[in-house]
């Protein structure tokens, strides 16, 4: 078993109307929590960055990299910059443990000990770290107030203190059941005695509850997010009991594009499309938008310039009214754009099982699919002298999500042991190699069949076939084995 496994079960909330109120003011405190820590974060970046020794290592860090050839190699110089750099942001607490502190005596000023324990204000803490490390070790561009409507989670560290789950008795229900425990309230949760994999998934241990606000089907509930130690346990046929997910055996070459993936085995080639399931939503989206922004205007008229433009936030703050029908509106919206998350999510696991059948050896292309949702840099014209579009591919990467995929194959692997090697098949050269001749072909991108010995083959088929065919040091293409191979390959 991997060191430091976890698996996540969802668990509904049976709540009564007034636990759901203590939840929803509970989530919103620890949502203040977060926005008053990262102003007084920023301010002491700001006052940080103002200081002469902080500038200097800033300078030279930028004009070292600027200089060298080798990006990626450290330089000593670089090694002692960096270390005085990091003792700068410990002592001004950009540690993670700082920023927990920080949380805490937050929670402890603005009076939210009854409702808000010091675990799940630390943990508060820990999400504003996260944030903090990608802008400052990462590719984060800046650190962003949270949105009223996109705090919708609380969580503790462990289940002994703060939120736990527990089997409890109590007033409001018969016997003993399992419920959540936090703060003196008690709410029953969801789970199933009919259920094999809960019961069975239950025997583990607690690592730490979340709790969760969604909307569904127009409505907010609440859910609990238990996250357990070690491996999830597999599913079983409910009438054999027999295991109903097996690992196959053997090498699967696997290439991946925006929507489809397709896998190479010695049995032959599949190809299967990303979240065949998922309806584009794009227009039904675009609509409600356009309802709600009306709906906006209509109700605060004030807060606009006579061209259109919302009035800066200034001295005065800007305040918005929004109306029941609004309200309405913006619950459609989060319950369309959750269930075809919902959706998405179960065609990738579905997938990611039958994948799993084909053998014990995965090697796939690594893609970084954020860079094809960017917009083009540059700009063109047509020939009737309009511009062209900029877009690229978010939409499709929105509905297939093909990183989603990689992420929850390789997390299925991990539990049985197993690594999915990713292969960047430009670097070796992969993506131009004709294992007939042993050489390196330029090839256009747009191109979607190639000649392979006197053969017509699909590109991304023959791709998968070459990742499948890596010597065991998985970095470069054994030729010999291709040869042997691709007769039956190609049959």
């Amino acid at each position: 078993m991997p060191e430091k496994s976890a698996f996540v079960l969802t668990f509904p909330l049976e709540t009564e109307p007034w636990q759901e109120d203590i939840l929803n003011k509970r989530i919103n405190m620890c949502h203040r929590i977060y926005n008053q820590c990262v102003k007084k974060s920023k301010s002491a970046y700001a006052e940080m960055a103002k200081t002469k020794e902080f500038r200097a290592i800033k300078q030279e860090l930028k004009e070292i990299r600027e200089e060298k050839a080798d990006k990626k190699k450290k330089t000593p110089r670089e090694k002692e910059l960096y270390t005085r750099l990091n003792a700068i942001y410990k002592e001004n607490g950009f540690t993670e443990y700082g920023m927990q502190d920080l949380a805490r005596i937050q929670s402890r000023d603005a009076g939210y000990k009854k409702n808000i324990d010091s675990v799940t204000a630390s943990k508060v803490g820990k999400r504003l770290w996260t944030a903090w490390n990608r802008f400052l070790f990462g590719d984060g561009q800046e650190v962003h107030f949270s949105h009223y409507y996109d705090f919708n989670s609380v969580e503790g560290a462990y289940n002994k203190t703060g939120i736990r789950l527990l089997k409890t008795t109590s007033a409001n229900w018969k016997g003993e059941r399992w419920a959540i425990v936090w703060n003196k309230i008690s709410i029953p949760v969801g789970i199933r005695e009919d259920n094999m994999y809960e019961q069975e998934a239950m025997r583990n241990e607690i690592a730490y509850n979340r709790i969760i606000r969604k909307v569904s089907n127009g409505k907010v509930r609440f859910y609990v997010q238990t996250i357990f130690h070690g491996i999830p346990p597999r599913k079983r046929d409910k009438k054999t009991g027999e295991f109903v997910h097996n690992l196959g055996h053997g090498r699967v070459g696997l290439y991946i594009t925006l929507t489809n993936i397709t896998a190479v085995t010695d049995d032959g080639v599949k190809k299967f499309p990303l979240a065949d399931e998922v309806q584009p939503i794009e227009e039904k989206i675009a609509e409600l938008q356009r309802k709600m922004e009306r709906s906006r205007r209509s109700t605060n008229p004030d807060n606009y310039n006579p061209d259109g433009t919302i009035k800066k936030q200034g001295n005065k703050k800007v305040t918005w009214v929004r109306s029941n029908h609004y309200e309405e509106m913006r619950l459609e919206l989060k319950s369309l754009q959750t269930k075809q998350a919902r959706v998405r999510k179960h065609c990738h696991e579905r997938l990611a099982n039958v994948i799993l059948s084909l053998g014990d050896d995965f090697v796939i292309n690594q893609q970084n699919f954020k860079d094809f949702s960017k917009r083009k840099e540059e700009t063109e014209m047509k020939e009737d002298g309009s511009y062209m579009s900029k877009k690229r591919f978010g939409k499709v990467i929105a509905n297939r999500a093909p990183a989603e995929f990689v992420q929850i194959l390789d997390q299925k692997l991990g539990y049985h042991e197993l690594i999915l090697h990713k292969v960047k098949v430009d670097e070796l050269g992969i993506n131009k190699l004709n294992h007939e001749t042993g050489e390196l072909e330029e090839r256009d991108n747009k191109c979607r069949t190639l000649e392979i010995g006197g053969r017509t083959v699909d590109k991304q088929t023959y791709m998968a076939f070459l990742l499948q065919n890596l010597a065991s040091d998985y970095t470069v293409v054994d030729t010999e084995l291709c040869a042997a191979k691709f007769d039956s390959f190609v049959a």
